[in-house]
C-alpha cells in the first residue's frame, strides 16, 4: 500500500467504533475438591463456594474427578444413598470444570518444597504455570498457595 501526499498538512484523527460486548469473559480460578465437594454434596461451605465462583471459570488438574468420585464412594460406604450420589457426579460433570494436566516435575518439586501431597501439589501448579487464583478450604493448600503465587519479594534498595 502506498501513501499519497495530502494537501491537508494535519493528519486525520483515526476513529475506531465498536458494538458494545455480547459477553464477558469469565476470569479463571483453579478449584479444589474441597471447593466442588462443598458445592455438589451440598455440605455446610456450599453459599461460601457458590459465591467464591461466581463469575469464574473453573480449571482444576485432570485428578479431580477421581477425588469427587472417591469422595462420593466414601460416603457411600458411610450410608448415603447410591441415587443421590449419582446424581451428585452427574451435576459434577454438568459444571463443565475444565480440567488440565498439570507438569509432573512442577508437582514434586511443589510437594517437597510446601510438604504437600502430591494430589494438592497438582492444583498449585495449576495455578501458578496459568497465574490464576487457587479456590481452597483446605487451610495448608492455601498457605502453600500464598507463599507460592506471590512469587519472589521484590529486592529492597
Amino acid at each position: 500500500m502506498t501513501t499519497r501526499p495530502s494537501s491537508d498538512p494535519q493528519p486525520r484523527p483515526l476513529f475506531v467504533m465498536e458494538p458494545a460486548p455480547r459477553y464477558v469473559v469469565p476470569r479463571p480460578a483453579v478449584v479444589d475438591a474441597s471447593v466442588i465437594a462443598a458445592l455438589v454434596f451440598a455440605e455446610p461451605e456450599n453459599a461460601e463456594a457458590a459465591r467464591m465462583l461466581a463469575g469464574r471459570r473453573p480449571l482444576a488438574p485432570d485428578i479431580l474427578a477421581y477425588e469427587i468420585t472417591n469422595i462420593a464412594a466414601t460416603r457411600r460406604r458411610r450410608g448415603d444413598a447410591l441415587q443421590t450420589l449419582q446424581d451428585c457426579l452427574g451435576d459434577f460433570q454438568a459444571m463443565g470444570i475444565e480440567l488440565i494436566s498439570p507438569d509432573l516435575p512442577l508437582v514434586l518439586d511443589l510437594a517437597a518444597r510446601f510438604k504437600l501431597t502430591a494430589y494438592d501439589a497438582a492444583y498449585l501448579a495449576v495455578a501458578g504455570t496459568l497465574q490464576c487464583p487457587l479456590c481452597t478450604f483446605d487451610k495448608r493448600l492455601a498457605d502453600a498457595a500464598q507463599l507460592y503465587l506471590a512469587g519472589p519479594a521484590e529486592p529492597t534498595p
